[in-house]
């Protein structure tokens, strides 16, 4: 993302923007608060091998799942750092909301 604010965590990094349709006003008829919220999950090839990344995207996976409301009308990329591995879903969880509530991203 060339664009947007970032937060790092000990498990991810948050990296989050307006959705393009909602910046450009492109559906008119649908209110703002009510675009729907885009999420994307990487994790890097310098954390660890294929079995590694595949099991930290499905933790981060489940954590968005756990997770209260979502932000609507963001664009969201989570990037799974080495520690998120080493934790529960639910620990994820509770961070991400943390840090939405933290930006303001909750309404």
């Amino acid at each position: 993302m060339k664009e947007g604010s970032c937060v790092a965590t000990p498990f991810f990094t948050l990296f989050y923007k307006e959705s393009p349709a909602t910046a450009q006003g492109v559906n008119q008829s649908v209110n703002s608060a009510a675009a729907p919220c885009r999420v994307a999950y990487i994790a890097g090839k310098k954390n660890g091998n294929a079995v590694w990344r595949n099991k930290a995207k499905r933790k981060l996976r489940a954590a968005w799942q756990l997770k209260g409301r979502d932000p609507q009308g963001m664009d969201i990329l989570l990037v799974a750092k080495k520690a998120a591995t080493e934790v529960s879903a639910i620990r994820i969880a509770e961070e991400i909301d943390t840090v939405l509530s933290q930006q303001g991203l909750l309404q």
